[in-house]
């Protein structure tokens, strides 16, 4: 005898519910982004405000997002991770020479906690080369035994085989912040030249029409993309405010040292007197710039303001506080593992990079400026 089987047909608000979650599943929505409001999600599905704010109501009681009052409702950043990566096992490793320095360490934390905040069994395991040989030896072998199913490559030169072995058989992998490599690769980079564009507009906006910079040379392998990046965006923000390039005003370094920037700011002195600002690419050379000038006896910012780039934590206590670009290492690490598991889980299709922002520090060091000594 056969038995009469009901099926319960799926409500509008499920529906809603459904499609919220394969938005935050595919990105669409992100991880503590705001998503459409009621009206616009009302208006986008055909159906009523009051059934959204239904679907709404239940996402937000099952974690899935959070509402904040007068300004909207948002993906909460636990189940985002979940619901792309959580019922996943994907074991990553990392690729670096030698030990993990101060740059490496901040990457490597943001991986780290990028991989403790996912709710699932992603787990990283370090992969430490000597030499090209040992670092091919090593690749090949992980790619024949699908030991690990992808690859974070941390910046350094010297990867280059190794990511084209990943690259030719169509093996997940992402380069951290590896300045030479360029279009076709999968990567995450900081944005350099936006930086270095910001903070020369904000000495222009100041009112300095004279800006001299301290860069470093392009010759130099591993600093070259970073440093012509930095360079670009320097002579953008003169070029969009109507302001001259002078390439008097301009010294290359070898060294990325305070002794360094405080040759070469005597040098530019020795052609020229009539800047009221530096903007030196690294900052140890602008705390070189800094202390020269003082000895001096130029004021800053008062005589002279500095500018640099890159925040660790000295400079803000020197005698003058640097104005500066903080660089974001820490996220570098967390962009990567987010990127590279989406690579693994095919949410993304190589070749794919995503950009971290830097952010301007406004200290003592900069100022309007006043009447050329």
């Amino acid at each position: 005898m056969e038995r009469n089987i009901e099926f319960k047909q799926i409500t509008k608000v499920e529906q809603l519910e459904d499609c919220i979650l394969e938005s935050i599943k595919n990105g669409i929505f992100k991880a503590n982004e705001k998503i459409p409001s009621e009206r616009e999600l009302a208006k986008k599905y055909n159906i009523s405000v009051l059934t959204v704010n239904k679907a709404l109501s239940n996402l937000v009681s099952k974690g899935v997002v959070y509402r904040k009052n007068g300004v909207g409702t948002f993906v909460s950043s636990e189940f985002s991770k979940f619901i792309r990566y959580g019922n996943r096992q994907n074991k990553l490793g990392l690729v670096i020479f030698g030990e993990v320095k101060k740059f490496e360490g901040k990457v490597f934390s943001g991986i780290v906690d990028e991989i403790k905040e996912i709710k699932s069994d992603n787990n990283i395991e370090i992969i430490s080369c000597e030499n090209q040989r040992h670092l091919r030896l090593q690749i090949q072998e992980i790619i024949k035994s699908k030991s690990l199913e992808g690859l974070l490559f941390l910046h350094l030169a010297g990867y280059n085989y190794g990511i084209e072995l990943c690259k030719a058989n169509s093996f997940p992998y992402v380069i951290l912040d590896m300045p030479l490599i360029r279009e076709g690769y999968n990567f995450i980079l900081r944005d350099h030249k936006k930086g270095a564009y910001n903070i020369v507009e904000y000495l222009i906006k100041l009112g300095h029409k004279k800006i001299a910079c301290i860069r470093g040379e392009v010759t130099i392998p591993f600093a070259h993309d970073w440093e012509i990046a930095k360079f670009y965006g320097y002579r953008e923000a003169l070029e969009k405010h109507g302001l001259t390039f002078d390439e008097e005003l301009v010294e290359e370094t070898v060294e990325f040292t305070e002794e360094a920037g405080g040759v070469a700011i005597k040098e530019i002195l020795k052609r020229r007197k009539d800047f009221t600002a530096v903007f030196a690419t690294n900052v140890m050379k602008a705390v070189g710039v800094m202390k020269t000038l003082l000895s001096m006896g130029i004021k800053i910012p008062t005589d002279i303001s500095v500018a640099g780039f890159n925040n660790i934590s000295p400079i803000s206590i020197y005698e003058v506080p640097l104005t500066t670009v903080d660089v974001p290492d820490y996220e570098v690490g967390r962009e990567g593992v987010k990127l590279l598991l989406d690579i693994i889980n095919k949410y993304e299709t190589s070749p794919v990079y995503r950009e971290v922002e830097t952010k301007l520090i406004i200290r003592d060091s900069t100022s309007k400026p006043k009447q050329q000594f």
